[in-house]
């Protein structure tokens, strides 16, 4: 971290130095995203004015957008700071940005299924108070055994034992 006093010999600020507001704002970024962004050397640690202020360079708005849109993607600060290298032409290549991508691509699918069949639990949960019903709540998950998971098929019958091939019809 640089720091420059009114009363040292150092250089002067460039004029063309942002403030920290200044920079989130214009990224779309929130201050923890410009702190974590420099811990993990996306960008420069800031300059600071005399007054205590912290200045980055405008240009870090564009990296911060970069950082911003990778992270709503899911990528981990990890992936983030190998996509900005290959980004930067300092590492990698093309072929390793997708194989990146498809690596990611598949955990999010992996977390699509399981956020899919818990959708599907609570849904099914969520339903029975409404039915005005007497029911036991008993949790036993028959995802291994029903791609319906419930054990209900598409006609809405009770199945009476496990099997794909009555649900896939």
């Amino acid at each position: 971290i640089s720091v420059l006093r009114a009363d040292s010999d150092a250089d002067p600020l460039p004029a063309s130095m942002i403030t920290t507001a200044d920079l989130a704002q214009s990224a779309g970024v929130d201050f923890a995203t410009i702190q974590s962004s420099v811990r993990h050397g996306l960008i420069v640690a800031p300059l600071w004015d005399p007054s205590g202020h912290a200045l980055y360079h405008p240009d870090d708005a564009g990296r911060l957008a970069f950082v911003r849109r990778t992270r709503e993607l899911g990528f981990s600060w990890e992936a983030v700071c190998e996509l900005a290298m290959i980004r930067d032409g300092k590492t990698g290549s093309q072929q390793d940005v997708y194989e990146l991508v498809e690596r990611h691509l598949a955990d999010v699918r992996g977390q699509l299924s399981e956020l899919t069949h818990a959708e599907a639990t609570l849904a099914t949960l969520a339903t029975i108070p409404k039915l005005k019903v007497p029911y036991i709540l008993s949790f036993h998950d028959y995802w291994a055994l029903c791609p319906r998971i419930q054990m209900v098929a598409a006609d809405g019958s009770i199945c009476e034992r496990a099997g794909m091939l009555r649900c896939t019809r």
